[in-house]
């Protein structure tokens, strides 16, 4: 059979294409973990929106525990910031507490908690492909136990 002109344009397009996907899939994979610092970067009672846009995470750190939150609102999926530090939706006024319950605005779901563990350098790594809802927000992996 003659390859004519026409067949070899789509198959290197499919071929291409896989490649391309295969790549971004993988991309993916591997931002899936961020690195957020040392503990003690997040002082007692501390909230940050430092990696709100860039990785969707917010980061508390609330009595003897640092978690790290979606930055994605649960109302209409808003990037939430931090506002006379309080964790603000700007599109609709959602604002969640520190632990990351909604207080006003529309917004009726707390955020869910991303998995957090420290690695062996002593760099807290929060792991995105791992999420808590608020009823297992007691699950050891969705909160970093801050030792005295």
């Amino acid at each position: 059979m003659e390859l004519n002109r026409r067949s070899f344009v789509k198959g290197a397009a499919a071929g291409v294409a896989l490649v391309v996907l295969g790549s971004e899939a993988l991309a993916q994979a591997e931002n899936t973990k961020v690195d957020i610092g040392k503990p003690s970067d997040f002082a007692a009672g501390s909230v940050s929106d430092k990696f709100a846009k860039s990785d969707k995470i917010l980061i508390a750190h609330n009595g003897d525990k640092i978690y790290a939150m979606t930055a994605v609102c649960t109302h209409r999926k808003g990037t939430i910031v931090l506002k006379n530090d309080k964790f603000t939706c700007p599109s609709h006024n959602s604002v969640f507490s520190i632990d990351g319950k909604p207080t006003a605005g529309p917004a009726r779901v707390a955020l869910a908690r991303h998995a957090i563990s420290v690695n062996e350098k002593g760099i807290l790594v929060v792991d995105k492909s791992k999420s808590f809802e608020e009823a297992n927000w007691n699950d050891a992996a969705a909160s970093y136990a801050v030792k005295a």
